[in-house]
């Protein structure tokens, strides 16, 4: 079904759009609010046509009138009532004193509340206007046709205009780099046949809703409830029903109300609908294209009477059919700059111009700092994919190779809408369908201020017990749910529902709800949820254990503390080609033990239920509440709690004992915290990116990721996701099943700053989890086919030594070498730090790993042992100090001795043992030496964990010479038992199955393996095994006799007493499969399959649900699955049988299922063959020969490529990695594929960024070090040392083929300063030399009037020129500008000096570029009294927050400080104070201060602060050392530590200002006292780069500053007013005394102002000078020419005048002066005068003709500026004034002017209080 075009693009020129007499936007210009029309709830665009498309060439009644007054407003145009509804065309449009022009460029005297003057139906809000008129008595007449609103495709062709999109973007394409896209498929929307096809108000019998004989005599009067008569179908159009609506429509069973297709849309105001019967808005085939609107007007205080919604029950059925679109949503298809007012979609959209949509952040904290955007579309190319907006974006979107923002259509043709009277309440409409016979469809239907925040059930869109029978009638597709207060889409006690392709933005609480765990089988896909809010406060909490919550008012399901996109409480739903951004999650998979709320007590426990369908789902922008968050989160709990009858919830770690797996399968994240989080007992992913997260997952119980790409750090760099760190995966450290195969971690590297000490504060790929003695992990975590691609491989492993458990026996096995060394297909076990993972001379230590790591060889294994050890064993959770060291009294509390490997050397290869349970983890095929200080408990058990097939240790435990044992294996949850016997020696032992032990007179000894286990334990994904460690059944019990004791335990020996090393011998005899590596023998139980087999009773394996695994009695011989799970295996092993069995139940061998697929690939891998071991039987996996063709799909990409290293690669995937780690060589990585093929050559062109030539090599191969598996290739520059900044690559392979790749930005940034250092003076030219000189854009000299000096390439000099030497300042100032922004200033005084003069030495200003936003105080929590503030900094070299503190007003009216903490928060109470407001004072390090105001009702969730508009970095450098020197025969400056007095640093000065030498300077190029050095600014940067002015008198003298403008010399800034306002107060003296004080002065100053005049633009204001008395202060009121003034004097002095006796008009002022003073008292303005300004010119900053001294604004003592000055610079750009700063104090000359203003002058007597 396809969507027409609904609007037309207005924005065209009237040549575009075929209809002669169509409306043009020059029209709409005419009429007040022309663009801001709305009628009932829509933007309108036609206000004068008959069609809301507007291309109409008919005229409405206002149309008409229009034209008939000349296309002119009037004022008898104004007072008309064109559409006879009551109210004047002007009332209507904002205009009801009819005094609007349009050359006045004014707005109208009201913007909000504008109807449309030419349709009836459409009114101002009684609000504004009472009730003026009902409907004349037959004044509706229904049209006698409805007009086609479809558009043929020609003339939807001509709605389509040009749009350029902005040069050089990056395109990218749907496909994913990993993950498989689900995208929609099939048509815009699935409609079930037999619906109909007439429409349905052109039905017969249908009856009109405005004919009394309708209703069987008169029409139904405004406010009254309304009854449909029953077996009547009743039409409302727009004019049939009363303006201020009605209280409850009721439709009874057999009856219709239908809402027409009318072109000027219907509107029905009403405060209830209750359906019995039919409620209709189009059908599937003739859906309503023109706005309809609902509107449910009931109050909060009329809940007891009327529901405010829709409710449907009963049979009734709600049908509602707009028209679709082939998107709702889409993504970018290149990134959006800030300021951009174009996109790029990936799809080809049919949307309309007018039309709403919104962007969705690129930012990771969306609800602290709101970047979602929502524009109208003003153009849409023929492409259908480049939009044009109605006005720029504010911040950046990103749309890169890794991610894209995601696109929404939010405009619909029908709306449902809650009153705009109840917002404040957050009391919406709401919808309803209840019970198993009700239906509810919806198609394109839009909720507006919809559900009641709190209240149980009324939610926007809500299916409610409708079970299998109504959910499957009934669906919810191309939905939009926007600004919605209490969720939008939910599914309650509904199975077998279809919601699909709908939206949600701007919403609070769980967005996607499925509510009592009992909704199954429902299909949800391509939905998208954006701009969550979490509802009371964001749940967090310090621990695994997250917060806990109890329904309250602020909250009534405490769940929502937490909400999501999707809620899904029941897995067993299918969701796929989902979206989320923002919330608590995106995505939430709460634990529901029973089904709650109406659906409690149904025989299902949802959290039991496998995961039906995950598929294709993306999620951004959430998890950061909470550590342990993610976009995607399995966990926390909701239940009923009995005490109470209330819901409670808990946020944190809470086991999903899932029987069957969550699969997640092509799942996209990024911006998260963690991208997946998951405490479930089994979960599996597949096909996995995660990109710009802290983490890529986090997860518990068994657990896989296979095919995943963790990008870093991309090229989006959000602000509030720099400074995190990135942790590729952290294992976890007991209890678990954790692997990760075919895994790639990209951009990785070492932060600068991180901090060594804290590995929370580093980066890295593999962390481990050390900080418990209690919890310590067995062999419980692998990788295969890991790969790393720019990453610093000393961070790929990252650990932190700890005395604890957990750190000693930390260990996981590099299943294939590729984590170890890629180059190498040998398994590695990589251990801890300490000596006990020593397992021989094949072994050795990394300390930049801080780990052990040993070949994995046949034996060799990470294994476990447990014992039960009465009396010295107990639960302790001893933590180590700050040092993660233990005390030696908790040392000696915790430590009952060690494990050590046997043999004299090997002996110092140990593990200290300790109280907790677990007893030690390490390696097997050795002899394991036990020693405890407290000697052995007479009656002991051991039990072997996670022992693999075939791998054994000797135990040697040591007793008194004398004891005798008694020894045998117990099964523990039976009667069955084998006695050990007892053999000659420790040989006989090792040589057996693992049955015997012997005794020597010291040592016990066991030998101990998996031959005890009884059933297959091993977790396998990917070709990888990890062995439980659960318990097995099977333990040793050893019964000890001993005559020596210490207490009740056999005494140890008085020395530790470690065994001789083994012999050669001691290998089981079964062992016939463990002689290959690569052996992978099958799992017992078929693999995946752990779903119940049909006809199973569970009742059979009940006893086995904790595991879910097939168990069965220990036998003897055989290894199969229990009967009862219908599971036995055919294949049983071959490894480790036990040699008593007689021969006739010896498992047989395994090539009846071998050799069938022998040299075939049963594993689905095109680089692996399946081969056969002829004397087992048993299959091997063996990779093809590096350069095979291969083919097919690796799960990865669809494939034509090539194998190498055991992958195969497409030759289309990017192979080339730029290594750019020094800046004068290109090196590049190449990827496997090529490397498999060969690569012949490698030619490389680059260019340097300020030389207009590009130069060329080839690149040579390099070996890249033995800690990388790949050769890289490197070119060295030989240019003289040039960086590259642009390089261009072909590569050649082998096979001729040729890539092409071009890399624009190769370096973008340099950490280092350049050198630079005089070489000489001769004549006018002084040369310099700069190393290196590719840093730099250009260089000048603060003589040389703004023109850089030449750079000489060829030998990296600097050449200065200047006119004469006579011209040279006395403090000549190099400046330098690099590529990326920094500016250095470096003082030369010696140029002008003779040799053996004085000079000052001072040391070099650098300063970066600057921002205008340094930092943003974001509220964490907040109540009536307590508040938590984090200050989040934009910048490195952002000012920092040194403390804050609040001010409650109308309490105790002291400053109270809040306190910082460690994890940079400022927290503190007033003391239960607060009644009216707080202020919050945030002081910087340079003395900058912020004061911002927080006013009651307090935000109730967690929301940014105004930015904290410090000082910019370029306003005030920093104070250089001053030293006296001596001018050397060079040039240079030899300083002395002596202080010299009375010489001062200039500060930068661009040419052509005051002060500067080629300015207007009577003084030429010195000045009084020197002259300012010039900091030019970067062509490239554009024009909103300034020069900064800066001039003051000596002996403080007055001084009147020009704002300098740069850029375009054309341009030119007018001033539309110069102001002069004299404040009282007695104590300026102390604002005006230091520099820092002037400024925060000057900017309360300007704050204020702005906010009298009501001018938004900070740049509007410029102050020129401040001088006390009380307080005089100078300023003008600028604009850039071609713009409107945006105030005059008479305005000005007028708006001024109405504040002036209020001390409240000078707030901010009034609070900086009383800080720095210290005075009490409040300042008023009593005196101001205001004269019209002049223009400056842009080119040299000044009036036309030069300096024009305040316009005539006296200063009070006949001067015309006063004697302290601040300077804002001002440039031009775009057509707005931005000033960038105040640049502060500075020396010159005095200009000064004694004429006095002739502006206009008030007074008056400040207020008295």
């Amino acid at each position: 079904m396809c969507r027409h075009a609904a609007f037309v693009l207005l924005f065209l020129v009237s040549s575009v759009i075929p209809w002669a007499n169509a409306q043009t936007p020059a029209d709409l210009d005419k009429i007040p609010n022309g663009r801001n029309v709305f009628h009932s709830g829509h933007h309108w665009p036609a206000v004068f046509s008959t069609t809301f498309r507007g291309v109409d060439p008919g005229k409405n009644a206002f149309g008409s009138d229009f034209a008939a007054a000349g296309a002119t407003w009037t004022v008898a145009l104004c007072n008309q009532d064109s559409d006879l509804d009551g109210y004047t065309n002007g009332e209507e449009l904002g205009d009801p004193s009819c005094s609007w022009t349009q050359a006045s460029g004014a707005p109208p005297s009201r913007t909000a509340d504008v109807s449309h003057p030419g349709m009836w139906s459409s009114t101002p809000l009684q609000s504004t206007f009472p009730a003026k008129l009902q409907l004349p008595a037959g004044a509706c007449t229904p049209p006698a046709q409805i007009p086609s609103p479809a558009l043929t495709a020609n003339e939807r062709l001509q709605l389509r205009t040009t749009v350029t999109a902005p040069v050089g973007l990056q395109l990218v394409g749907k496909s994913a780099q990993l993950v498989t896209e689900r995208l929609p498929s099939g048509p815009d929307v699935f409609i079930p046949s037999g619906l109909g096809t007439t429409c349905p108000h052109q039905q017969a019998n249908v009856e009109l809703w405005h004919l009394g004989a309708t209703w069987g005599g008169s029409v139904p009067v405004a406010g009254a409830d309304v009854t449909i008569p029953a077996g009547k179908k009743v039409v409302v159009y727009s004019c049939s029903v009363a303006a201020s609506g009605y209280g409850r429509i009721s439709i009874p069973s057999g009856a219709e109300l239908i809402l027409a297709d009318d072109p000027s849309g219907v509107h029905l105001r009403v405060k209830e609908i209750v359906v019995d019967g039919i409620f209709r808005i189009g059908t599937p085939e003739c859906p309503t294209h023109h706005p309809m609107t609902v509107t449910f007007a009931a109050a909060r205080a009329e809940a007891a009477s009327y529901q405010n919604g829709l409710l449907v029950q009963g049979s009734g059925r709600a049908e509602f059919f707009g028209a679709t679109a082939n998107h709702t949503w889409t993504r970018l298809r290149a990134t959006a700059e800030a300021g951009s007012s174009v996109i790029v979609l990936q799809d080809a959209i049919d949307w309309s111009v007018y039309e709403e949509i919104m962007v969705t952040t690129s930012i990771w904290k969306d609800e602290m700092d709101n970047q979602n955007e929502v524009r109208r579309i003003a153009a849409i190319d023929t492409n259908q994919r480049v939009v044009q907006l109605d006005r720029p974006l504010w911040f950046r979107h990103y749309g890169g190779l890794e991610y894209q923002s995601e696109v929404a259509l939010l405009w619909r043709p029908i709306l449902f809408r809650g009153d705009q009277a109840n917002h404040a309440d957050s009391y919406g409409g709401h919808t309803i369908a209840m019970g198993v016979n009700a239906t509810y469809r919806a198609v394109s239907v839009r909720g507006e201020r919809m559900g009641q925040l709190n209240i149980m059930a009324k939610y926007p869109f809500h299916m409610h017990m409708m079970y299998g029978a109504g959910g499957q009638r009934s669906y919810f597709q191309q939905l939009a749910c926007v600004h919605c207060y209490y969720r939008c889409y939910t599914v309650h006690g509904t199975n077998d529902t279809l919601v699909r392709k709908n939206v949600a933005f701007n919403t609070s609480g769980h967005t996607y709800y499925l509510e009592d765990g009992a909704e199954m089988n429902n299909v949800l896909e391509f939905n998208l949820a954006a701009f969550i809010h979490p509802i009371g406060k964001p749940a967090a909490g310090g621990a695994q254990s997250g917060e806990s919550f109890t329904e309250d008012e602020g909250a009534i399901l405490p769940a929502d503390h937490t909400a999501s996109g999707f809620y899904i409480p029941n897995p067993y739903n299918r969701l796929r080609g989902n979206a989320a951004s923002g919330g608590w999650s995106g995505f939430s998979f709460p634990v529901f033990d029973t089904t709650l709320k109406l659906s409690a007590g149904l025989a299902l426990i949802p959290k039991e239920k496998p995961m039906l369908e995950f598929d294709g789902n993306t999620a951004h922008s959430s998890g950061y509440f909470w550590n342990d968050a993610g976009c995607i989160y399995h966990g926390g709990r909701l239940w009923l709690e009995a005490s109470n009858n209330k819901w409670s919830y808990t946020s944190g770690r809470v086991s999903q004992p899932t029987i069957g797996w969550h699969n997640v399968t092509n799942l996209r994240t990024w911006l998260c915290q963690a991208g997946m989080a998951s405490w479930g007992d089994r979960v599996d992913m597949t096909n996995f990116e995660c990109s710009d997260c802290t983490r890529s997952a986090v997860l518990f119980g068994s657990s896989s990721i296979t095919n995943m790409l963790y990008t870093g750090i991309t090229k989006n760099q959000p602000y509030d996701m720099w400074s995190y760190v990135r942790q590729g995966f952290q294992f976890y450290d007991t209890w678990v099943q954790t692997m990760l195969v075919n895994v790639t971690f990209r951009n990785f590297w070492r932060r600068i700053s991180e901090n060594p000490g804290n590995k929370w504060f580093r980066n890295s790929i593999i962390m481990d989890l050390d900080h418990s003695d209690k919890f310590k992990p067995w062999g419980i975590s692998a990788t295969k086919n890991l790969r790393l691609e720019n990453v610093d491989r000393a961070i790929a492993l990252r650990r932190w030594i700890r005395e604890t458990g957990a750190s000693r026996m930390y260990n996981f096995v590099d299943w294939d070498g590729s984590f170890v060394n890629n180059a190498s297909c040998q398994a590695y076990i990589i251990g801890s730090d300490i000596e006990w993972w020593n397992g021989g001379a094949d072994c050795w230590y990394s300390s930049m790993w801080l780990a052990w790591i040993c070949p994995r060889v046949p034996g060799r294994e990470v294994i476990g042992i447990d014992m039960d050890l009465p009396g010295l064993q107990a639960d302790l959770d001893i933590q180590t100090d700050s040092t993660d060291m233990l005390t030696q009294a908790q040392r000696e509390q915790l430590y009952i001795g060690h494990i050590s490997q046997f043999g004299a050397v090997a002996a110092q290869r140990k593990l200290i043992i300790t109280r907790n349970h677990h007893l030690a983890t390490g390696l097997s095929g050795i002899g394991w030496y036990m020693y405890s200080s407290f000697g052995i408990p007479t009656s002991i058990q051991v039990e072997p964990k996670n022992f693999p097939r075939g791998v054994y240790i000797m135990l040697a435990i040591s007793y008194p010479t004398g004891t005798t044992f008694s020894v045998y294996a117990k099964y523990r949850w039976g009667n069955a038992r084998q006695t050990f016997p007892i053999l000659a020696d420790r040989d006989a032992v090792l040589a057996s199955n693992g049955s015997y032990y012997s005794f020597d007179g010291r040592h016990l000894y066991l030998k101990l393996s998996d031959m005890w286990s009884t059933y297959p334990n091993s977790y396998r994904r990917g070709g990888v095994d990890i062995y439980s460690a659960m318990n097995q059944g099977w333990y040793i019990q050893i019964d000890a006799a001993c005559s020596q004791k210490m207490g009740a335990n056999c005494a140890p020996p008085s020395q530790p007493d470690p065994p001789a090393e083994l012999g050669s011998g001691g290998t089981l005899p079964a062992t016939v499969c463990a002689s290959d590596a690569d052996l992978e023998p099958p799992t017992l139980c078929p693999e995946r399959t752990d779903i119940l087999p049909a006809g199973a009773a569970e009742s059979n394996c009940s006893a086995y649900r904790a595991n879910w695994r097939c168990q069965s009695p220990w036998t003897a011989c055989t290894r199969s699955c229990h009967p009862d799970c219908q599971r036995i295996s055919k294949y049983p092993y071959t490894c480790s049988r036990n040699e008593s069995c007689p021969a006739s139940t010896k498992p047989f061998a395994r090539a009846d299922w071998c050799y069938p697929v022998m040299n075939q690939n049963p594993l689905n891998d095109p680089c692996t063959i399946a081969t056969c071991r002829p004397e087992t039987g048993a299959m091997l996996r063996m990779p093809l020969a590096s350069g095979t063709p291969c083919a097919g799909n690796n799960k990865l990409v669809s494939i034509n490529g090539t194998c190498g290293y055991g992958q195969c690669v497409a030759m289309e995937q990017s192979n080339v990695y730029p290594q750019p780690s020094d800046r004068r060589v290109i090196r590049v990585l190449i990827g496997p594929a090529w490397m498999a093929v060969g690569v012949a050559s490698i030619a490389a062109t680059y260019s340097v960024a300020h030389v207009n030539q590009t130069f060329s090599g080839v690149l040579a191969r390099k070996t890249n070090g033995s800690s990388s598996f790949l050769p890289y290739y490197s070119l060295d520059a030989t240019t003289n040392g040039d960086v590259a900044r642009r390089v261009s690559l072909v590569v050649t392979l082998s096979n001729t083929s040729k890539f092409y790749y071009d890399f624009a930005d190769w370096t973008n940034s340099v950490s280092e300063n350049p050198s630079i250092k005089l070489l000489g003076v001769v004549g006018n030219d002084i040369t310099l030399a700069v190393s290196p000189l590719d840093w730099v854009s250009y260089v000048t000299l603060s003589t040389m009037g703004g023109q850089p000096c030449a750079l000489q390439k060829d030998d990296a000099r600097v050449v200065c020129t200047v006119p004469s030497a006579s011209a040279l300042p006395d403090s000549p100032v190099v400046n330098v500008q690099l590529h990326h922004g920094v500016r250095i200033a470096l003082p030369f005084p010696c140029l002008n000096r003779a040799a053996g003069a004085a000079c000052p030495t001072t040391s070099p200003d650098v300063r970066a570029k600057a921002t205008s936003c340094h930092s943003t105080l974001v509220i964490e929590g907040i109540d009536p009294w307590y508040i938590t503030l984090r200050p989040y900094q934009t910048a490195p070299t952002s000012p920092k927050v040194t403390n804050v503190t609040l001010l409650a007003q109308g309490a105790s009216g002291a400053d109270v400080p809040l306190s910082f903490y460690s994890w940079g928060v400022f927290a503190g109470s007033t003391v239960n104070q607060m009644t009216k407001a707080i202020i919050v004072k945030t002081r910087l390090v340079n003395g900058g201060e912020e004061t911002l105001s927080i006013t009651l009702p307090l935000p109730k969730k967690w929301e940014s602060l105004p930015c904290v508009q410090g000082l910019y970095v370029d306003d005030v450098p920093p104070v250089p050392s001053k030293t006296v020197g001596t001018c050397s025969a060079s040039k240079e400056c030899v300083g002395s530590a002596q202080v010299e007095a009375g010489i001062s640093t200039p500060a930068p000065a661009p040419p052509g200002a005051v002060g500067s030498p080629m300015g207007n300077n009577t003084n030429g190029g010195g000045g009084t006292n020197g002259t300012s050095a010039t900091a030019l600014p970067d062509p490239s940067l554009g024009t909103d780069t300034v020069s900064l002015t800066t001039t003051s008198a000596p002996g403080g003298g007055p001084v009147d500053i020009v704002p300098i403008s740069a850029g375009n010399a054309s341009a030119r800034v007018l001033v539309a007013v110069r102001l002069r306002i004299k404040l009282n107060g007695t104590k300026f003296a102390a604002c005006l005394a230091t520099q820092g004080a002037m400024i925060r002065l000057a900017e309360a100053l300007r704050s204020d102002v702005l906010r009298l005049l009501k001018l938004v633009n900070r740049s509007s204001l410029v102050i020129s000078a401040l001088k006390e008395g009380s307080l005089i202060a100078n300023m003008s009121v600028v604009y850039e020419n071609g713009t409107v003034a945006p105030v005059t004097p008479a305005s000005a002095q007028a708006m001024l005048m109405q504040q002036a006796n209020q001390t409240s008009a000078f707030t901010a002022t009034s609070s900086e002066y009383r800080a720095t003073s210290g005075s009490t008292e409040e300042l008023a303005m009593i005196e101001m005068e205001a004269a019209a300004g002049d223009p400056i010119d842009s080119s040299n900053g000044q009036p036309p003709g030069g300096p024009t001294p305040s316009s005539g604004i006296a200063d009070g003592s006949g001067n015309s500026c006063g004697t302290y000055c601040i300077l804002f610079a001002v440039v031009t750009a775009g057509a707005g004034v931005i000033v960038l700063g105040a640049v502060g104090i500075l020396v010159g000359r005095r200009v000064c002017s004694s004429t006095a203003g002739t502006g206009t002058k008030a007074s008056h007597e400040p207020a008295r209080y």
